[in-house]
């Protein structure tokens, strides 16, 4: 995928899940509303971006519990800085990284996640979903350097 347009990059991982979060029992809900391209997104940030991405659906499927998932896109500034959201929101159990330090050896997943958001210029964060669940957002910059 070399277009620049998140919402293309989210169908493609839409298209390739979808079947396979069904066979698990968890419902795939999209409220996604258009963003702004993001110019930077080449080939290589492309798949940084679903690598990161898949593996948050992957840790809701294996550790959460979740029935529903549920994937939106916003346009957000982050610091004065323009940019864009995907959001990851599930109703499973609620989902609290440790911080980097605190991880235990031989369990990267998260510090690889986290550096390949850094790559990409943009940031990640976890927050409780309100009763149940976690939302994951990552936030990417319209603009890098």
């Amino acid at each position: 995928c070399t277009d620049p347009d998140l919402l293309a990059l989210l169908g493609a991982l839409r298209y390739r899940l979808g079947r396979r979060l069904g066979q698990a029992g968890i419902a795939l809900h999209w409220r996604t509303s258009d963003v702004p391209p993001l110019p930077w997104l080449d080939a290589q940030n492309a798949l940084h971006v679903l690598r990161i991405l898949q593996e948050v659906l992957t840790n809701i499927v294996k550790h959460s519990g979740a029935r529903e998932i549920t994937v939106s896109t916003a346009e957000q500034a982050q610091g004065g800085v323009p940019g864009v959201v995907a959001r990851i929101a599930d109703d499973g159990r609620p989902f609290s990284p440790p911080p980097p330090e605190a991880l235990p050896p031989g369990r990267r997943g998260l510090d690889n996640l986290r550096s390949q958001v850094a790559l990409l210029g943009g940031d990640c964060a976890w927050a409780p979903g309100g009763e149940r669940g976690t939302v994951f957002t990552l936030w990417l910059p319209l603009r890098r350097g």
